[in-house]
């Protein structure tokens, strides 16, 4: 349904059932580049590519894949994974139970797991990650902030600047070459600093 007053385009759609199977459906949408999206699936994956402006995306038992997108990401899946590449702006993902991937971005940049690993390479900006049961990587990350926190696994940075926060409470932080202030913080893993140059 197109609502021209509203500038918006409405996709309902209901579960079809043939002989007792249910139905997969496919809608591939092209759309102007500076577009504001809302989308919000029972089932099933969403992908982006090309997109300015803000997108507000959820799925229950998807994956949800983004490339080359400039502005605002909202982001939540139950059950799949986050894959971000190439993102200018803000974002903010959630998966209750898949990983999250980041790469070649730069802006304000915040994913939580609940059970996922989160791994993050080539970023700047400000960096925010908290998982409650996976692990956390660092991979030439150089950030105004950096803050990352883990109640599960371990966290492991290589090639990483800032202003540098890391929390542990699972199997440990192990940091090489990092340049900045690094405040560090381990409850029941080993600690493991290689070539640092900053305060500590």
């Amino acid at each position: 349904k197109n609502f021209k007053e509203e500038e918006t385009i409405h996709i309902l759609g209901k579960n079809d059932k043939m002989h007792g199977l249910q139905m997969e459906n496919f809608i591939d949408l092209y759309l102007p580049k500076n577009i504001n999206l809302k989308i919000n699936l029972l089932g099933g994956d969403i992908s982006l590519n090309n997109i300015h402006g803000e997108s507000i995306l959820e799925t229950l038992g998807g994956d949800i894949n983004i490339n080359n997108h400039e502005g605002r990401i909202d982001t939540k899946t139950n059950g799949g994974n986050i894959k971000i590449n190439k993102l200018n702006g803000v974002f903010k993902g959630h998966s209750f139970g898949g990983n999250i991937y980041i790469a070649e971005s730069d802006g304000n940049l915040a994913s939580s797991t609940v059970g996922g690993n989160i791994f993050m390479e080539k970023l700047y900006g400000i960096i925010g990650s908290q998982t409650s049961g996976g692990s956390i990587s660092l991979l030439d990350v150089h950030a105004k902030e950096i803050n990352c926190q883990s109640f599960g696994g371990a966290i492991k940075c290589n090639n990483i600047s800032g202003k540098i926060k890391i929390q542990n409470s699972g199997k440990g932080i192990n940091i090489e070459n990092s340049n900045g202030d690094l405040e560090i913080k381990s409850n029941s893993g080993d600690i493991t600093i290689n070539k640092s140059n900053g305060s500590l």
